[in-house]
Order: structure tokens, then sequence, then C-alpha cells
């Protein structure tokens, strides 16, 4: 993922890729969801991860809570 203006990358592995691209759509149990679908996971890993990823984002300014 390209932070254009910085101009750095963020590199995204496969949990991070499917939950990046279901942000708009999905609330964290949606996209908590999708990952235990998508790789096989316990919901408890799942979440961990998404949490994890999700407060990444926010630390960097790629996201906000509304």
């Amino acid at each position: 993922m390209s932070l254009a203006p910085e101009g750095r990358v963020l590199g995204l592995n496969p949990t991070g890729c499917v939950v990046w691209s279901l942000l708009e759509e999905r609330d964290e149990d949606g996209l908590v969801t999708a990952v235990v679908e998508r790789f096989a996971i316990d919901d408890a890993r799942a979440r961990e991860d998404v949490r994890d990823f999700l407060s990444l984002l926010r630390e960097r300014g790629l996201v906000v809570d509304v």
C-alpha cells in the first residue's frame, strides 16, 4: 500500500490485504468473520490480528473511528 504523500510504502500480509479491502463495508466483527472464513483460523486469533492491524492503521492516521 503506497503512502504517496510521505513517499513510503506499507507492506501488507494476506490478512492485512483482506482487512484493508473490506474496511469501508464492514465493522470489526465483520472483518473478523471475513478473516476466519478466508484463512480458516479461530475467532480469537482473527480478532487479535484484526485489532492489531486496525491499531497500526489508526496510529499512522490511515483510518479513523466514526
